[in-house]
Order: structure tokens, then sequence, then C-alpha cells
């Protein structure tokens, strides 16, 4: 039996270098990762969650904005989904941001359209403050949106949910549910309080 020859292949020196360069940039010798940091949010705050506290176990995935200096448009807010597989709608992708939007129910496939994106609004004295901060939350493991606003002397606080279960009757199975908030910010007395369901649109 004949011996082959051994084919080498002979790399400049400098190749081998760069090479040898690159891995241990890669080793140990190398800087370690860089992770994203933990967004800090200012938690809602209002009585109603204080006495139901497994609302408060929040995602740390936070959506900010609709406030003064915060996004306003959808390219740079989060979209935060709610429903139960009957009903749908995102939340946290448009101003205020408790808005709902691209709602579809039961029957969205006989139908032409979405339905109308809806926000919940605050009214003193016949007009709507401006937000001065906005946040989206969910709860963890759920399909449960917190939204908090602060619009001065007042916050806002809402909790959407879509009823799931077997104690759920047909109807509830077919409607998104809101908890409206409003709290008292100022230490003061702030007269002339509505709240109102709209379209935000407007």
């Amino acid at each position: 039996m004949s011996a082959r020859p051994l084919a080498l292949s002979v790399l400049p020196l400098a190749t081998v270098g760069l090479a040898a360069a690159l891995l241990g940039a890669c080793g140990d010798g190398g800087p370690g990762p860089v992770l994203w940091p933990r967004p800090e949010v200012e938690p809602p705050r209002a009585a109603y969650l204080d006495d139901r506290p497994w609302l408060l176990d929040l995602s740390t995935w936070a959506g900010v904005g609709c406030g003064e200096g915060e996004p306003d448009d959808a390219r740079h807010l989060g979209d935060f989904g709610v429903g139960n597989g009957r009903v749908f709608a995102l939340s946290g992708y448009a101003c205020p941001i408790n808005t709902l939007h691209t709602m579809a129910g039961p029957d969205y496939q006989q139908e032409g359209d979405f339905y109308s994106d809806t926000a919940t609004r605050v009214f003193v004295a016949g007009a709507s403050p401006a937000p001065v901060h906005g946040r989206m939350f969910r709860v963890r493991r759920t399909a449960i949106l917190v939204s908090a606003e602060s619009l001065g002397d007042l916050d806002l606080v809402t909790v959407t949910f879509a009823p799931t279960g077997t104690a759920v009757t047909p109807a509830l199975e077919r409607a998104l549910l809101r908890v409206v908030v409003v709290r008292n910010a100022s230490g003061g007395t702030v007269s002339g309080v509505e709240v109102r369901t709209t379209d935000a649109t407007v």
C-alpha cells in the first residue's frame, strides 16, 4: 500500500495572529454580555389595587407613553393584548394609553371592520386634563391589564380583562370588562369630576 502525501495549508503569520486575537476577545479575557436594564416604572397607586394585592404582581414588561415628553405614536408604544378567545383588544398602543384598540368580538368575521377605538377619560369642569405620565402593565401569568395615568391633581387607573372560566355566563364571555378608579392625588377638593367612555379617535 502506497502512502499518500499529507497536504498542509500554511497561513501567513499575520492571519494566525488575528484569529488568536479574535478568539481571545470571545473567551474569558473579553467583556461580558450587556443586558438591557430593568425599566424603572412607577407602579400604579389606588386603594382598589391595595385591597387586591395580586393585581400588583406586575410583569417587569411595562409600557410608558402619552404623557409629557413621552412617546405618543404607535411606533414607540408597547401593545398589550387582552382577551379570552372570544373577544380581544390591544391596549397601550394609542393615546390615551388606556385606549382599547382593534377590538374584535365573536362576530368579527361577519363585520367589515374592527370596533372603534374606545378610551376612558376624566373631565374636570368639562375639560379633560392632559396626562403628565402614562403607564401600562400586565398582571403576571394573566391577560389582565392595568393602566395608570397621572393627570395633575387626579390619577386615573383602569383594570381591563375578559372574563373566563366555568362560572362565567355566555353573555360575560363576550364582554371586555373595565374597572375605573379615579384617585385624588392633590390632598384638596377637586370639583366637577366626570368619567366618560369616549371614541379615542376624536
